[in-house]
């Protein structure tokens, strides 16, 4: 039992819970309880009010600039692992950069998705895949440009989160051998997959900086693949 943990408190602030996994219901809730006497009191899973008019009806009051102040790290038993922890003042200001960042490179994101669009990039690649030629492994070179560029935006020098790299590690790196023919897909879709999914992002870069003004209060999926891609969501 924490001091502060006290439930007349608790029950009259307001409640920010942060996810890994937004879609749909929350992945776990915690709400606030007075219990039984004072050594009940506190914070608590509730799993079975986990149904999405509650889950509105306690989120809708929340605010953009409402600190985050927690993050949870355990869910349901099992352990997860979180992106890089961002001060609730840091992420404004982030987030700005990144736009501003993109906005200075806007230029050569459009050349370099322009190239990636061309037919000899996007079209032909995922071709070479279908027919099983070599050729597909020169998705890799288009792809290592575009990680290239997203790494120059990064606002404050952060990083590529976790699961890009999950994506990219796989499909980066590979040379072609003879002996691949026979396990094609097994060794060439990911080339494909980190290609594709490098590409979303450059598509993102490229077309946010043209319609934002500032940081939106309500995020588009893509700006908000954007903030996910730099540990910002």
């Amino acid at each position: 039992m924490n001091a502060w943990m006290n439930a007349d408190l608790m029950t009259s602030s307001s409640l920010w819970v942060r996810f890994i996994e937004e879609d749909g219901e929350p992945a776990v809730l915690f709400v606030p309880f007075a219990g039984k006497g004072e050594q009940q009191q506190g914070m608590r899973a509730a799993p079975q009010q986990m149904n999405r008019a509650f889950w509105h009806s306690l989120v809708t009051s929340a605010r953009r600039e409402t600190p985050i102040l927690s993050c949870i790290t355990y869910c349901y038993g099992e352990p997860i692992r979180t992106p890089e922890l961002v001060h609730p003042d840091d992420y404004e200001r982030l987030e700005r950069a990144l736009l501003a960042k993109m906005r200075e490179r806007a230029s050569e994101l459009r050349d370099l998705l322009a190239q990636v669009k061309d037919h000899w990039g996007y079209e032909d690649g995922l071709y070479r895949f279908y027919h099983q030629s070599f050729k597909v492994f020169g998705l890799q070179q288009l792809t290592e440009r575009i990680v290239a560029e997203l790494t120059v935006i990064a606002p404050g020098g952060r990083g590529l989160c976790e699961l890009f790299l999950a994506v990219l590690e796989p499909g980066l790196g590979r040379e072609f051998s003879p002996d691949d023919n026979a396990h094609w897909v097994e060794l060439t879709a990911p080339i494909v997959e980190a290609f594709l999914h490098a590409r979303y992002f450059l598509e993102m870069a490229v077309k946010y900086p043209a319609e934002l003004e500032e940081p939106p209060r309500l995020m588009p999926s893509g700006w908000a693949a954007l903030l996910s891609l730099y540990g910002l969501r």
